[in-house]
C-alpha cells in the first residue's frame, strides 16, 4: 500500500463471501478512493503463500555429514545441525489485469472474475493461505494489496481403499505385527474415528502392555527452487489410551477397538506445489518398566474440509 496516498486508497471485496471450493469464481471488486496517476500496469492475481522445509546449507548425503552425528560439528557447513530453515512462497495461479487508460487508474470500483482451479490445495493455518493481490506498478515501483480467503477441500472421489500401513521398523524393537483397520478413509475435523488394532507378537512376551494412540501430521517438503528439508512430524495430544496391562503371547492375535476425534482446527490433507500434508492414525504398544520397549505403526487416513 506504499505507493497509495492514504491507507484506505484502495480495499478489495470478494464475492461471494467465502468459504469457496475448487472450480468456483470469485468476484474480486477493486475499490479506490481516487484515480491514481502515473500507472503503468494494473493486475489482480489469484494464488497463495505455500510453507515449506528446505535445506540452505550443505545437503544430507554430503561428504562432511558422515560426522554430522557428533555434537562437535553443530552449525558447520556440509553437516545436518543447523542448516534446515522454513521458508515461503508464492504460488501463481492466474492474473487479470485492470483497464490502465493513459497512465490513469480511475476511481471507484474495478471489477474482475477469477476462477479457482480444479487442483486447488486446502487452506490450511501453516501450510497454504490463499490470496488476491492487487498490483499497481507506477514507475520503478509497486503498490501492493492483498485479501485472504478459504478455500476447502473435498474428499477425493472414488474414495481411496489403499492407504498406507506402516510397520515400526526399529533396531531395538520390532517384535510385533500391526493390523490397523478404520470405519472409513475421509474424515472431517471434529469426526470421530474408529476402528480396530490387531497385535500379534513374534516372539515371547513376559512384560505386560499398555495399547495407545493419536492422531500423526506428516508435513513432506518438495520446493520447486530449493533443496528440500526433512519431513516433520506432529501429534495431536493428549495420547488416547484403549488397553492396560495385555498380556500378548507370542502366535496369539489381540484386537483392541479404538476410537479417536480429530481436532476441530487440523489442516486437511493436502497436495501443494511445494509441500504436502498426510495425516496417521498411529498405535503405539508400551510394555511395562523403565526399560520396556515401545512400538508403533500407524494407518493412513484423509482429512477433509468441504
Amino acid at each position: 500500500m506504499g505507493l497509495f496516498r492514504r491507507k484506505s486508497a484502495a480495499s478489495l471485496r470478494l464475492s461471494p463471501e467465502g468459504p469457496y471450493r475448487a472450480t468456483e469464481t470469485i468476484t474480486v471488486s477493486v475499490n479506490l478512493d481516487e484515480a491514481l496517476d502515473g500507472v503503468t500496469a494494473a493486475k489482480v492475481e489469484l494464488g497463495y503463500v505455500n510453507v515449506f522445509r528446505y535445506r540452505w546449507a550443505g545437503r544430507a548425503d554430503a561428504a562432511f555429514s558422515q560426522g554430522a552425528d557428533s555434537l562437535l560439528m553443530m552449525g558447520e557447513v556440509g553437516t545436518n545441525y543447523g542448516t534446515e530453515k522454513d521458508g515461503e512462497a508464492w504460488v501463481h495461479v492466474l492474473e487479470e489485469p485492470l483497464l490502465v487508460a493513459d497512465g490513469l487508474l480511475g476511481a471507484g470500483s474495478h471489477q474482475v472474475a477469477v476462477r479457482l482451479p480444479s487442483w486447488a490445495p486446502g487452506s490450511s493455518a501453516k501450510v497454504v493461505q490463499w490470496q488476491v493481490r492487487l498490483h499497481v506498478e507506477r514507475g520503478k515501483k509497486t503498490a501492493t494489496s492483498q485479501a485472504p480467503f478459504q478455500v476447502l477441500i473435498a474428499a477425493p472421489e472414488p474414495k481411496p481403499t489403499d492407504l498406507p500401513l506402516i510397520q515400526g521398523e526399529r533396531a531395538l524393537a520390532n517384535t510385533l505385527h500391526f493390523e490397523i483397520e478404520t470405519d472409513r478413509a475421509c474424515y472431517k475435523p471434529g469426526e470421530e474415528v474408529r476402528g480396530v488394532v490387531a497385535v500379534t507378537s513374534r516372539e515371547p512376551v513376559s512384560r505386560k502392555a499398555l495399547v495407545a494412540g493419536w492422531f500423526q501430521r506428516l508435513q513432506a517438503s518438495h520446493p520447486v527452487e530449493k533443496t528440500p528439508g526433512s519431513a516433520t512430524e506432529e501429534y495431536t495430544r493428549p495420547m488416547v489410551t484403549f488397553a492396560k496391562d495385555v498380556q500378548l503371547r507370542q502366535h496369539q492375535r489381540a484386537e483392541f477397538p479404538f476410537a479417536l476425534t480429530l481436532p476441530l482446527d487440523v489442516d486437511p490433507t493436502t497436495e501443494a506445489v511445494n509441500s504436502s500434508i498426510d495425516w496417521f492414525v498411529q498405535i503405539k504398544v508400551e510394555f511395562a518398566g523403565a526399560t520396556g520397549g515401545i512400538e508403533r505403526a500407524q494407518r493412513g487416513i484423509v482429512v477433509h474440509t468441504g
